[in-house]
């Protein structure tokens, strides 16, 4: 087999709660899923998990805990989403047009795979409320990745990226804009530490009374890493 999913969300799939439940893809395939959503340009998806515990692992490519992908609405009520090894680990993922996730106080791990993400956005909306992201172990780690014209915005959240052999972030915004309101940003270990790096032309960073930290590198930490004409607007806060 190349891929195992154990939850899955066509076309068509709306106004439909999933509670109470465990989805597990433990398949040694070249791709896991444990939930994957996916809709298409000729219809759509409106989906609500609560209080799903979710684990994809042991695939030796692509470990993903929940896939959220083209013109689909999901929104996830607590929870536990984990993905670990293999090349990549990603605990959540969420892209395409027309794609939004909304989350609340969920837990996001992705660990022991050659690169680890806890949330990964591109081309995308997220909105966070509380919860935590987590990225650990591998040659890079990131604890939310928002990348390429995606919007995030979140208030309460944290985000840690530690032990990697290489970089460390607790959020990266690349070319995407980001809202933040608290929260706490962390990367730890590796070559090199950025709890939040913003980066590239058109990133625009917004963050009030947040706490971002960076440590324990063996070369550089940097708690707000600005750069290549992305911008960046402070209010309160401890970096």
């Amino acid at each position: 087999l190349d891929m195992c999913a154990a939850l899955m969300a066509p076309v068509g799939v709306t106004e439909t709660l999933v509670a109470d439940v465990s989805a597990q893809a433990l398949g040694h395939t070249t791709e896991n899923y444990a939930v994957h959503v996916m809709g298409n340009s000729g219809g759509y998806i409106a989906l609500t998990l609560q209080n799903v515990t979710v684990l994809a692992e042991n695939a030796t490519d692509l470990n993903v805990g929940l896939h959220n992908y083209y013109h689909s609405t999901l929104t996830l009520r607590g929870g536990t989403f984990t993905a670990r090894s293999g090349d990549g680990a990603y605990a959540i993922t969420n892209g395409g047009d027309n794609t939004t996730l909304r989350a609340e106080n969920v837990v996001a791990l992705a660990e022991d795979a050659g690169e680890n993400f806890g949330l990964v956005n591109g081309e995308a909306v997220v909105y966070l409320l509380g919860g935590s992201f987590t990225a650990r172990g591998g040659t890079i780690t990131r604890g939310i990745y928002n990348y390429t014209w995606s919007f995030l915005e979140a208030e309460g959240v944290t985000a840690l990226g530690e032990n990697s052999s290489g970089n460390n972030y607790g959020l990266e915004n690349a070319m995407a804009k980001v809202i933040l309101h608290g929260g706490a940003f962390t990367a730890l270990g590796g070559a090199e530490t950025r709890a939040i790096y913003n980066q590239r032309s058109g990133a625009a960073l917004q963050a009030v009374d947040i706490t971002a930290l960076a440590q324990d590198s063996s070369a550089a930490n940097s708690g707000l890493y600005n750069a290549d004409e992305a911008k960046a607007t402070l209010q309160g806060g401890a970096f």
